[in-house]
């Protein structure tokens, strides 16, 4: 069906009216109504198949960092570190009693001076979940470590790993974050 040019041109400025957002006190009436209503339906469903893609890749994204953990071969350190982990108030809690799981997540460096905020620590570290708390955790000489980059943090930023269970007692300190 071939349509004529005027014809395009109704159905071009049609389409931009409906899609264009809500106009001023012009857009009132069936015609600002169906607009408005047809933005707020393609807004959900743009949300929706963002939201579900973002999620994806973050899982996309932390199966290979936990593929490219397996794969890396775990080093003896060759004197005590000094580490940090940032994690929700309740797991600190959990963690003091039982020790940190292993295979679990570490900053690659720690030292003194002041924590960094819940925010900043999400976004340098790639986390996932909103840090409440910053243990510090003192690893002992010959103890087996993986040394890898942060899959979703800033570019350069380190990590640690092991294979091993690490004691409740290696935990020095918890410090609330704000």
């Amino acid at each position: 069906m071939k349509l004529g040019k005027s014809l395009v041109k109704i159905l071009f400025l049609a389409c931009s009216f409906l899609l264009a957002g809500p106009a001023p006190q012009a857009a009132a009436g069936i015609f600002g109504a169906l607009g408005r209503g047809a933005e707020r339906s393609v807004m959900r469903s743009v949300g929706r198949s963002e939201a579900k893609a973002a999620e994806r890749a973050t899982v996309r994204a932390f199966s290979k960092d936990a593929a490219r953990d397996a794969s890396t071969a775990a080093k003896r350190l060759s004197r005590p570190k000094t580490v940090f982990r940032y994690v929700p108030a309740k797991t600190a809690k959990h963690e003091m009693g039982l020790g940190i799981p292993a295979r679990t997540h570490m900053t690659a460096v720690g030292g003194p001076g002041r924590p960094m905020g819940a925010g900043k620590a999400m976004g340098r570290y790639g986390l996932n979940r909103r840090p409440g708390v910053r243990e510090t955790v003192r690893l002992p000489k010959r103890f087996p470590v993986r040394f890898n980059r942060a899959v979703l943090g800033e570019p350069g930023v380190g990590e640690l790993t092991s294979p091993k269970r690490i004691p409740g007692k290696a935990i020095v300190k918890a410090v609330r974050l704000h």
